[in-house]
């Protein structure tokens, strides 16, 4: 696989390699927020009400 894509790189002119890498860029980037975990919001309400209460 990695040598067909290879292949298709080379024909591509610079705007084109670009645009790859913009799209590789982008598939990294979702990748790292598909790994975050999923935030519970009543338990982060809680949190945030608890530390205000503190500052009052």
């Amino acid at each position: 696989m990695k040598d067909l894509i290879q292949q298709k790189l080379e024909k591509l002119d610079l705007e084109q390699l670009k645009q790859v890498f913009e799209f590789i860029a982008f598939l990294k980037f979702r990748a790292r927020l598909a790994t975050l975990p999923a935030i519970d919001e009543t338990n982060l309400a809680a949190l945030l009400y608890s530390e205000f209460a503190e500052e009052d």
